[in-house]
């Protein structure tokens, strides 16, 4: 008990100033109430002079009323001190809620404290990175935003340029007549279709290959001479000339670096590098039977990785004829040289000679490896074995850009082949192209 009464005491001497005053004051009064009661009592006026016979009853009537008013009062106070009880223990309650919250607050700076200090020291580093990659933008993109003002404005004039030039053109192009130019095209296509056909002709007669790379204007000269001077000047001219200005140094290289272009050609490139080379220094004897052996090589290799012929068949004459003719070298074009390739190599290069006799082609490869030919190195003949390489290599590079393809081309061609010489068989003619068998 005595120890409540001082835990008692303890909570009212922790209690405010402004509450314990406002209680004091609550007490006070109703103890000034109580007292007034009680002088009331004492001092109430007498009715009479003569002491009249006090009766217990009423005196116990008026006090009761009195001692209810106390007990409530009592009440009242002591509902007010419990109140204040509750009071205190919310306070310490909060006070200490307060407390635990301010000793999470310092352990959470303990922990972050060393994070912002870490975070204010890397701040500290990547300021002046990120200040001179802010810099280095700037000094990349300003002469690049420059240049690209400068090229708008010049874009800009451009387009006004180019106005003014539609409406220039638009305007020649109204006064053209169509119809008339056309006829002119036509006719020029005409007598460039003319000049090739004739061209043609006179260069298989004057015993030269001819090739793609000819311009037009020589074709025309050569025409002119062989009609205005005759077929051996015009031979002295054509050899001259091709040797010196068509098929020059510069030419003949860039003939030269297509080949090296070709995979396929890879593992034939050191020789015919050898021959480019020996041509450019007069080594005739040499790149001549080269050349030829390369020429026949490439095709017989052709021949077989198209599928012409099984593996396994010794490929001659006809096998050579019948796959240039069916399918290497089978344009009609009246632009093309396919069929004046074709017969220059089967007429001159693949001639047959007799023993003892006059060889008859410049460029017999039978006759030349075969030693009958001691005449042939020259730069003509040189020049005539690079371009048919050339021309064939240009034909097999085409083929082998699809080579599924061309192989069911070169099947379809053998077929339509089969199906005419059943044909001629049955109607009792004579097959075409029949070849006396010589040596080689």
């Amino acid at each position: 008990m005595e120890e409540n009464e001082k835990l008692k005491e303890r909570k009212e001497s922790t209690e405010p100033i402004e509450k314990i005053e406002i209680k004091e004051t609550e007490k006070t009064e109703m103890l000034e109430e109580v007292n007034q009661e009680r002088t009331e009592i004492h001092t109430e006026p007498l009715e009479g002079t003569s002491i009249s016979k006090v009766e217990p009853q009423s005196s116990l009537d008026g006090a009761l009323p009195r001692m209810q008013l106390m007990i409530l009062a009592q009440e009242k106070l002591n509902k007010s001190i419990e109140v204040m009880n509750k009071s205190n223990t919310a306070q310490n309650q909060l006070a200490e809620t307060m407390r635990q919250i301010a000793a999470a607050g310092e352990r959470v700076a303990q922990v972050f404290s060393p994070i912002a200090q870490q975070m204010a020291t890397q701040m500290q580093v990547i300021s002046p990175i990120v200040q001179q990659i802010t810099t280095q933008v700037q000094q990349t993109i300003s002469p690049i935003a420059q240049q690209m003002a400068i090229q708008i404005q010049t874009l800009s004039s451009v387009f006004n340029s180019v106005g003014a030039i539609g409406q220039r053109m638009l305007e020649t192009l109204n006064s053209f007549n169509f119809q008339e130019r056309l006829l002119d095209l036509r006719e020029l296509a005409k007598r460039a279709e003319e000049t090739t056909l004739n061209f043609k002709t006179i260069v298989i007669e004057l015993g030269f290959p001819p090739h793609d790379f000819i311009p037009i204007y020589s074709m025309r000269r050569v025409i002119q001479l062989y009609e205005e001077k005759g077929i051996e000047y015009t031979r002295r001219f054509l050899e001259r000339y091709m040797c010196m200005f068509v098929y020059d140094k510069e030419t003949l290289i860039e003939i030269h670096d297509s080949w090296q272009q070709a995979e396929w050609l890879e593992k034939r490139l050191p020789i015919i590098d050898t021959v480019i080379e020996g041509h450019f220094n007069g080594y005739y004897m040499l790149t001549v039977p080269t050349i030829l052996g390369q020429i026949e090589g490439v095709l017989v290799e052709g021949i077989l990785k198209l599928e012409a012929v099984d593996p396994d068949v010794k490929i001659k004459y006809e096998h050579q004829k019948n796959f240039l003719g069916q399918f290497l070298l089978g344009s009609k074009s009246s632009f093309s040289f396919d069929e004046q390739i074709e017969e220059f190599y089967l007429k001159t290069v693949l001639a047959n000679f007799d023993r003892g006799k006059e060889v008859g082609s410049d460029l017999s490869r039978h006759a030349i490896l075969h030693g009958e030919d001691v005449n042939y190195g020259t730069k003509i003949n040189s020049l005539k074995g690079i371009l048919v390489f050339d021309y064939l290599f240009d034909k097999l590079n085409e083929a082998y850009k699809d080579i599924e393809k061309s192989k069911l081309e070169v099947k379809r061609q053998k077929e339509i082949a089969q199906s005419k010489k059943r044909a001629r068989n049955a109607s009792g003619k004579k097959p075409k192209g029949h070849r006396k068998t010589g040596n080689g």
